[in-house]
């Protein structure tokens, strides 16, 4: 992650036993979760700076938590 420059928190899960939990079925997986800890955005594949930057306004907009 130092090496590409990724500004944010990552999850290094090297035995495999946190991504079945979540539901990750192929890599990489990005998620997006809320002050309480609610995943309201998950991704399969690349990501691009612009999409989580949109996702992340969208969130702050109401107020860091995701609308259930």
């Amino acid at each position: 992650m130092r090496e590409l420059g990724v500004p944010y928190p990552s999850l290094f899960d090297p035995k495999a036993e946190t991504a079945p939990r979540l539901g990750v079925v192929g890599l990489p997986t990005t998620f997006l979760l809320d002050r309480d800890g609610v995943v309201g955005y998950q991704r399969t594949g690349k990501t691009t700076a612009a999409s989580l930057s949109a996702r992340l306004d969208a969130l702050l907009a109401q107020g860091g938590r995701w609308q259930r």
